[in-house]
């Protein structure tokens, strides 16, 4: 047999392809996320020539060698290979009994604790076990009720926020979503990203899961993704590498959804026409004052009421909605920049009040969902006795509560409680 046919030589060939292209796309992803984009340039085509290659490999010896045996060596050179170009190329190491794979984790790795995290990131994401979204949530208190069970449409709306604010608090986030609606897109996230395998790893490692609601790899997806998602460029680039591929008339979202949607690292734009900054500093040399915004206050209540949401007062809403309602209200005033703060020791139907009493009718400055700041409305922060004690009760941590003791040693330092209502983790964040 010539050595070029050789079944280990063939073997071992075929799974350093799979592993060279294996360290290609985990670079590649690791730069550029899971995104329809990432798929169509120079590296994503290499890496699928380069395990087509691997594949004939495969399947010859598919053709000349018994199937147990043939898995067997390719399991045990797939292990072998990509453990060396591991540490070779990203410096992994781990303990015997992982590297054999008889230790994958056993428990989730993220916690309620807000302790900084001094483990490394990538050995958390190895060791972490794989779980549906769905138990990951349940593990921190909460559910979301199948589409099945929410029949108003107001509510749904409400408890379709509640799960995408509660999704990206566990670092998962959705785009490419307005040519859905409330209730398909609801449907989808029940039905596909819940249930989804994915590393079960702290949130505070900031890993993050991207999840296409347009699913542009399939052609079904690309049509509704160059349909409605694609700019331009996009549609160009498409347009020159898949002359064959009908292009989609172009056609404004159905609905207005995804600029709302909460983002993992937002940036602040700068002005096209001065991307270094430097007019200020030309006025600042001109001795011209600064050009001030213009700050208009008013009330949520007003700018809800005028955008055609006006919130419903509490007793019209049975404790059934309420939970709907209430992330509705969060969501909306959040789209206006309006962040609420320590709500953990109110019921849905207190906090509900808190905001129809106070919150809605004090004036305020609405920036809208910008990375530059916000308005933010403290449920403990009044600055009464009441809510200092609430603070200290519920929401201030270890260096708060032994500064407080420090500073007032006459004043009795309440136990530390867990909050009854455990939402703060998954509220609306500011985008900065």
């Amino acid at each position: 047999m010539p050595f070029w046919k050789s079944p280990a030589l063939i073997i071992i060939g075929a799974q350093l392809l799979f592993s060279i292209s294996d360290v290609i796309g985990a670079k590649a992803m690791k730069a550029q996320g899971f995104t329809a984009a990432s798929f169509f340039t120079w590296w994503f085509f290499a890496y699928t020539v380069i395990r087509q290659v691997a594949v004939f490999g495969q399947l010859y010896i598919y053709a000349n060698m018994e199937l147990g045996r043939t898995v067997a060596l390719f399991g045990a050179g797939s292990i072998i290979i990509g453990n060396v170009m591991g540490f070779l190329l990203f410096k992994e190491t781990m303990t015997l009994p992982v590297y054999v794979g008889v230790a994958p984790g056993t428990r989730p790795c993220h916690g309620l604790s807000m302790d900084p995290i001094d483990s490394d990131p990538f050995e958390a994401y190895d060791n972490c076990p794989w779980r549906p979204p769905r138990e990951m949530l349940a593990d921190r208190g909460f559910t979301s009720p199948p589409p099945e069970e929410v029949h108003d449409e107001r509510e749904l709306r409400g408890r379709l926020w509640e799960l995408i604010y509660a999704l990206a608090a566990q670092r998962f986030f959705i785009f490419a979503t307005d040519h859905l609606d409330d209730r398909e897109l609801y449907a989808r996230l029940h039905e596909e990203l819940l249930e989804e395998l994915n590393a079960d790893i702290d949130p505070r490692h900031e890993f993050n899961c991207h999840h296409d609601m347009a699913d542009a790899q399939t052609d079904e997806g690309a049509e509704v993704w160059l349909r409605y998602h694609a700019g331009p460029d996009d549609r160009e680039d498409w347009a020159n590498q898949f002359p064959e591929f009908p292009m989609q008339p172009h056609e404004t979202p159905p609905h207005d959804r995804d600029r709302f949607l909460p983002s993992p690292s937002p940036t602040v734009p700068e002005p096209e026409d001065d991307p270094l900054g430097l007019a200020a500093v030309d006025r600042e040399i001109r001795g011209e004052a600064p050009a001030r915004r213009r700050r208009t206050w008013e009330r949520p209540l007003d700018s809800l009421s005028r955008a055609g949401f006006p919130p419903l007062p509490p007793d019209e809403i049975t404790d059934e909605a309420m939970a709907a309602y209430i992330w509705l209200l969060l969501h909306e005033l959040a789209c206006r920049g309006f962040w609420v703060l320590n709500t953990g020791h109110l019921s849905d139907r207190e906090l509900y009040e808190e905001l129809w009493h106070n919150g809605l009718r004090a004036e305020a400055i609405l920036p809208g969902k910008t990375p530059r700041g916000g308005w933010f409305h403290d449920c403990t922060g009044s600055g009464s006795d009441e809510h200092h004690h609430l603070r200290l009760r519920f929401h201030a941590g270890d260096e708060a509560r032994a500064r407080h003791a420090r500073e007032y040693p006459d004043e009795p330092l309440p136990p530390r409680e867990t909050p009854p209502y455990p939402r703060d983790w998954r509220l609306p964040k500011g985008p900065f």
